[in-house]
Order: structure tokens, then sequence, then C-alpha cells
């Protein structure tokens, strides 16, 4: 399963989650920074989620500051 955050041009901001994980509900909280750790702006990102399934669901998400 990977859930990756997305700016709508497409760049990869960061992952939140990589790897196999069991069956079940889960949180996942975002701090909005980027893979090296920068803070990113206010704005509207994309973030997908991949499942092992092959099944992907993509949505928009909206970073207020």
């Amino acid at each position: 399963m990977n859930l990756d955050v997305f700016t709508l041009t497409g760049q990869k901001i960061t992952s939140l989650i990589q790897g196999p994980r069991e069956p079940g509900t889960y949180v996942v909280r975002w701090d909005g920074t980027d893979d090296a750790g920068e803070t990113i702006g206010t704005g509207t990102y994309i973030y997908q989620l991949r499942t092992s399934g092959e099944a992907i669901l993509t949505r928009k998400l909206l970073l207020v500051r």
C-alpha cells in the first residue's frame, strides 16, 4: 500500500505510507512537509492511495495554514 501526495502538476511531494499493511482502519496525519522536511505552502494538492490489489484512489485535498 502506498499513500502519496502530489502537486496539481503531478510532482511528488511526499510518501505518507509505503509497504504492506494488515487489513483494518488507519489514521494518517500529514504535517504539510515534503520528503526533505521543508514546509510547503497553502494550496490544493492531490493524494493517491494504491493498494496491493491494484486499486487506486485519487482525491484532492486543501492544505490551509
